[in-house]
């Protein structure tokens, strides 16, 4: 693959996901390159095994059906990896911040060994272009990791609360902010100057051992669900257009 697709997929993704975020402009240029460059070398990965159902009606011997079956279970085999976490841990001390980036991308590995290969590449060439000691960890084991320590605090704290006042709920960790995000307002632990019965205040406590608690809960994900929905198909729209005018600057001059 030549060096400039390479540096004008890292340009574009630059553009898109940095230019716009003031406080990552310091991020070098070459570790947007490495992540293009793992990308694209990603693309020599895959392993794809398509058999048309015209197709599959024909495989009438034994060998053929063996065959089939074989392809199968090394399918099965395969590793899918939807990404990579790029950690370089800073020392604030110095002024030096941590960073993440992120490699997007859906990878396939035929097996445990080759993955930690391929990780070993990504570790070794961030570290080159950024000269930093970084941790590289999938976004699956990272999911992982996350849900380990939700399980713990979930099996801490078996009883969460919304404390509500009106339509809007207290949010979690503020002192006296209020709003209608649910989400935001559950408490793993009650405020010291409220108690569960809060008999002497105007916020109402609900347990998450009462229903209500989780017919709320229902309608907000409903309603957050149809907002996401909405905002992509906006979304969708916008980059329509833009994509338009941009083929205006670039075709029509």
């Amino acid at each position: 693959m030549k060096n400039k697709v390479i540096r004008g997929a890292a340009k574009l993704y630059y553009k898109e996901n940095v230019e716009s975020e003031p406080l990552d402009q310091d991020v070098p240029i070459e570790c947007f390159e490495a992540g293009a460059q793992f990308i694209i070398n990603s693309q020599k990965k895959r392993n794809n095994c398509n058999i048309s159902e015209e197709n599959s009606y024909k495989i009438k011997t034994k060998k053929m059906k063996d065959k089939y079956t074989k392809i199968v279970e090394n399918v099965e085999k395969i590793i899918q990896v939807t990404g990579f976490y790029v950690t370089a841990v800073g020392d604030p001390s110095v002024g030096i911040n941590s960073a993440t980036w992120e490699i997007n991308n859906d990878f396939y590995f035929d097996n445990p060994e080759e993955l930690e290969e391929f990780r070993k590449e990504i570790k070794n060439l961030f570290e080159f272009h950024c000269g930093e000691v970084v941790k590289v960890i999938t976004f699956e084991e990272h999911q992982v990791i996350l849900d380990t320590e939700n399980e713990e605090m979930y099996k801490m704290y078996p009883v969460r609360y919304l404390i509500k006042d009106g339509n809007n709920f207290k949010q979690a960790n503020s002192i006296a902010s209020y709003s209608n995000d649910v989400g935001d307002s559950i408490h793993f632990e009650l405020p010291s100057w409220i108690d569960e019965n809060n008999e002497f205040g105007e916020d109402r406590v609900i347990k998450s051992t009462d229903d209500e608690y989780w017919r709320i809960l229902k309608e907000a994900a409903g309603l957050l669900e149809n907002e996401i929905r909405n905002n992509e198909y906006s979304l969708k729209n916008t980059k329509r257009n833009l994509k338009l005018i941009q083929n205006e600057f670039k075709h029509a001059k």
